[in-house]
Order: structure tokens, then C-alpha cells, then sequence
């Protein structure tokens, strides 16, 4: 008597998948997104006044002093949640956070040995422990890699609003934004912002199911871009083409031929509407012997260079975090003349992340922050969205290229593009269909 074939195979025996020939093919197990909660909603309100400036962009919000209630609230509801912890944990498995920590570190064993001390220790207290900390929390606050895409959703909604506020506020007035500067942000800071934002509101574009979304979101787009133009930053346009050529390189949740088709017309638009006075500017970065920042003791390459001899003779601590401005005015060749001579001399930041935190935490510090950048995208391997896992890459090498002309080694835009990261690879779930 012969046995039917069974219509289903045994998975008795191999509960998570189906064996076809010598091989077992492994089903993971879809683990739905939970709904927003109250930690979620507090992490968003954070970016929306960390990179986003609302209440910067909007004074009347200023007495209700939302950084500090959303950080605040974020931190305990994390504290609150009992899988909070172990997600943090397994972040410290990602030698993106171990090199976050080490900077930290590192400018606490540097402040005995720091230039200024006092400032130092200011700049710790206001800035990089807050920076570290809201790090961890958002890692803690993400349940699902649905919450990363929200988290990202707030980030480019807040840097949105921030654009059109600046085409309300400058009604087409470039020069104005160079003078007066944006809000928070100087115009080559916001310049780099928006490149860091434009591969992920890409994305969102893309995932959005809902026309009138898409639409939103491609009005918003075209804000960013049309800021982006007025800010007049040669180094946000290397940024944002560092991060166009990932996203034409990588983003293949889009066809090839769809993308190329989309860069085309990309491009001829932007160079339609950015205007003669844009480009003429844009082409005296292949004119580097004309630039005053090459030939000015004041400008970048001169910088630079001082920079590097800062953290050559202190290799191990370097001048302190935030003593850059002080090696300035005490170690270079120029104060010693200009004390000599019975004047002062500027006290000028590096305008180089790289220069930035080598000269500030020496070469240790410098090692930290270049493991960080590489680690973070690393961590994007493997994880269960490569489309958004691209648009992250897209975003950090904005970040690097942009932060090569400016000094963003301590900015709240950094820490929170590699908490994304890290928490897209910590929560390491697949996505429901």
C-alpha cells in the first residue's frame, strides 16, 4: 500500500523553512512594526530641535524649551522600556558606538592637558555629552527597523520646514543668507544639512504608497534644493554630489535606466535654475590658485596646515576639545608676531572636521572619528532594507565631504546619521511585505 505525497512538506523537523535538495531554505519570521510610542515620539521632537532647529526657526516656541523636554522625556522613556537595554547592547557590538564612546572619552583624559581648560570642559558639558548620550537613546528608542524610516522621516520633514522658512524669510536674496546667515546654521552648515537630507527624502519619495505623499514630499524636495542653490557653498556642492553619485551608483530599489533617466533631467534642471552668478562661483573650485583660501594666512589651507602641526606636537591629547580657537591665538607663528608687534590675532576654528578633531584629541581622537564614519556604513551591510541602508551611506558621505571644509566634528547632524545606522543593524528584523 502506498502513501500519498503530503500537499505541504514536514517542517517538523525544520520549523523555520523548507529543504529543496541538499539545501534548507530559511524563512526569518516577520515581526510586525509596532505602532509610534511616547520614547519614538519624544526621539523625532528631539531631531526636529537638534537638526532641525524648530524652535530656532520659530522663536514662539522658544519658552517651551522643547530640546530640553524632548531629550529629556526620550531618556526616560528608554530608561522605562526593558528592551531599550538590550538593544543599546547590542549596538555596543557595532564598533560604530565604541568609537562614539572613545571620543568622549578621549576629551575627558584631555582636559588636564588642554589650552583652555575651562572651555573644554563647557564644550563637554553642552555639547559632546549631550551629543553621545541622545546617541545611545535614540539607538534604545528604536524597536523596528520601521522606526528607523520614522525617526528618518522626522529628520527630513524638520530639515524641510527649515528650507522653506529660509526661502520665506530671504525671498530670494543669496547674499543676505551669506551675510546674516541661516538661523542656526551658516550657509555652508545648512548647505552640507541639505545634502545630507536630499538621498533620504529620495527615498521617502520612493517608498511612499500615497500620491499626495509623494507630492508633499517632491514639493519639499524641490525647497531643499532651491535653499540650497541661495546658500551659494562650494563645499555643500561637492557634498550633495558625493551623495547624488551614491545614490546613482547604489539606490536599486530604482531601475538603472530609471535612475540615469532621472539624473539627466536632475540635472538639467538644477543648472537651469541655479543661475550664471551660482556656477561662476562653482567654478572657482578648479581654480584653487585664485582662492583666498589658499593664499590667505586666514584661509582653510593655511588652517589646515596649522592644524596638523597642533596635533604633531601634541600627538596624544592634542590642544583640547574646542581648544582649536585657543592654539590659534597662543601657539600659531602668527599670534607670536602679532604679540610681538603689540597686536591680536584671530581666533580662527579650522573649518576642517578631519583638522578639527586631530588637532583638539590628537591622533588617537582622529582614529576614533575616521573608525566612526567607516564602521557606521559598514554596519549597513546585510540589512534587511538595502534602499534605505544606501540612502544612509549617501547622507554620511555627504556628511564627510561637506565636513572636509567645515568644522562639524561635534554636530548633532553627525551622531544622529550613525544612530540610524547603528540601529538599522541592531534591529536586524525583516520588514513586513
Amino acid at each position: 500500500m502506498t502513501t500519498a505525497a503530503p500537499v505541504f512538506p514536514d517542517l517538523s523537523r525544520h520549523p523555520l523553512g523548507v529543504v529543496r535538495g541538499n539545501r534548507q531554505v530559511v524563512y526569518a519570521p516577520v515581526v510586525p512594526a509596532p505602532p509610534w510610542s511616547l520614547g519614538l515620539a519624544s526621539a523625532a521632537l528631539y531631531i526636529a530641535t537638534a537638526v532641525g532647529r524648530v524652535q530656532d526657526v520659530f522663536p514662539v516656541l522658544s519658552p517651551l524649551h522643547l530640546a530640553l523636554l524632548s531629550s529629556g522625556l526620550a531618556i526616560v522613556c528608554v530608561a522605562l522600556d526593558p528592551g531599550a537595554l538590550s538593544r543599546i547592547n547590542a549596538a555596543l557590538g557595532i564598533g560604530t558606538s565604541w568609537c562614539v564612546l572613545g571620543i568622549l572619552i578621549w576629551a575627558v583624559l584631555g582636559v588636564p592637558t588642554s589650552l583652555w581648560p575651562g572651555g573644554s570642559v563647557g564644550i563637554l558639558r553642552t555639547i559632546l555629552v549631550k551629543v553621545v548620550l541622545m546617541y545611545f537613546v535614540l539607538i534604545g528608542a528604536v524597536r523596528h527597523p520601521r522606526d528607523v524610516e520614522r525617526l528618518v522621516g522626522a529628520y527630513v520633514a524638520s530639515v524641510m520646514l527649515y528650507a522653506v522658512m529660509v526661502l520665506i524669510r530671504f525671498r530670494g536674496d543669496p547674499d543676505a543668507i551669506r551675510i546674516h546667515g541661516l538661523y542656526n546654521y551658516d550657509s555652508n552648515d545648512f548647505a552640507t544639512l541639505v545634502a545630507s537630507t536630499v538621498p533620504l527624502a529620495v527615498h521617502l519619495i520612493v517608498k511612499k504608497s500615497s500620491l499626495v505623499s509623494r507630492l508633499v514630499m517632491a514639493g519639499g524636495l524641490l525647497s531643499l534644493l532651491l535653499a540650497f542653490i541661495w546658500a551659494n557653498s562650494r563645499g555643500g556642492f561637492l557634498a550633495l554630489m558625493a551623495a547624488a553619485l551614491v545614490i546613482l551608483l547604489g539606490y536599486r530599489a530604482v531601475s538603472a535606466s530609471m535612475r540615469t533617466g532621472i539624473a539627466a533631467v536632475a540635472v538639467l534642471v538644477f543648472a537651469l535654475a541655479a543661475g550664471p552668478s551660482f556656477w561662476t562661483r562653482m567654478d572657482t573650485i578648479a581654480k584653487p590658485n585664485q582662492d583666498y583660501n589658499m593664499t590667505s594666512s586666514e584661509g582653510r589651507w593655511q588652517l589646515w596646515e596649522r592644524g596638523i602641526g597642533y596635533m604633531e606636537a601634541r600627538p596624544v591629547f592634542g590642544v583640547g576639545v574646542g581648544g582649536f580657537p585657543s592654539a590659534e591665538g597662543m601657539l600659531s607663528p602668527e599670534a607670536r608676531m602679532a604679540r610681538a608687534h603689540g597686536r591680536g590675532e584671530k581666533w580662527s576654528e579650522p573649518h576642517n572636521s578631519f583638522v578639527e578633531i586631530g588637532a583638539e584629541l590628537g591622533v588617537p581622537g582622529l582614529i576614533f572619528f575616521v573608525a566612526m564614519l567607516w564602521t557606521g556604513v559598514r554596519s549597513l551591510r546585510g540589512v534587511a532594507d538595502p534602499a534605505i541602508a544606501v540612502a544612509l551611506v549617501a547622507s554620511v558621505a555627504a556628511f564627510a565631504v561637506g565636513g572636509f571644509f567645515l568644522s562639524m566634528a561635534y554636530k548633532e547632524m553627525l551622531y544622529t546619521l550613525l544612530a540610524f545606522c547603528v540601529s538599522l543593524r541592531a534591529t536586524k528584523q525583516p520588514w513586513p511585505s
